[in-house]
Parts: C-alpha cells; structure tokens; sequence
C-alpha cells in the first residue's frame, strides 16, 4: 500500500489568509460599532449623523457602517493576504482584542466613564 505524501510544507496557504483576513475583519467590525456606539453617546451630532432610520435612532447608523467597514476591510485583506498571509495565532490575538474592545465599548458603565455621563 503506497503511503500517503504529506503536503503541508509550513508556508502560510491562501486558505490560511482567507481565515486571516476573515478573523481580523470581523474584529474590526465589531470595534467599530462599539466605537460609533461611544461618538453616538458622547456628541449630539454624532448622534444625529448616525440616525438614518428613525424608529431605530442612532443605531441604524452604527451598524451599517460597521458592516460596511467589515465588508471593505474583509474583501481588501483577502486581496493582501491571498499570497501572503499573516500568523494565524497573531491574527487570531488581533481579532480577539477588537472583539473584546468592541464589547467593552458597548457596555454601559465604560460607555458612561468614557462620555462623562
């Protein structure tokens, strides 16, 4: 029975920066809402320039830009990082901070000491 080659060669494949740029945009799109969540909070205007849908406020705004810079930065860094992708384990970190900053940018009592409320 022949044996069965192993073709890992332990150079980053383009399937490892597909993963890559996936992990790092959803971080980014998850910091961004927690960001526009804090500018909406802390400036009237602000507040008024995310409100693109009435019965939802602000938030409707906050969320469409964060898909949208999550959608731009995921199809760019797919793009960057097809030939040459980054450690995993280090986008994985990067992505995991965003995500945690993100969260903390949306819970109520950071969002209070960070807009003086």
């Amino acid at each position: 029975m022949a044996e069965m080659e192993n073709s890992y060669s332990g150079a980053p494949s383009a399937v490892q920066g597909s993963v890559c740029a996936a992990l790092v945009s959803a971080g980014l799109g998850c910091f961004v809402l927690g960001l526009t969540d804090v500018l909406a909070d802390a400036s009237q205007a602000m507040n008024k320039a995310f409100n693109i849908y009435n019965p939802t406020g602000a938030l409707s705004g906050e969320t469409t830009l964060a898909v949208v810079l999550w959608l731009v930065s995921w199809f760019v860094l797919e793009r960057m990082w097809t030939a040459r992708a980054p450690k995993l384990g280090a986008a994985l970190g990067a992505a995991l901070a965003m995500l945690l900053l993100g969260l903390a940018l949306t819970f109520p009592p950071i969002v209070d000491v960070l807009t003086g409320h």
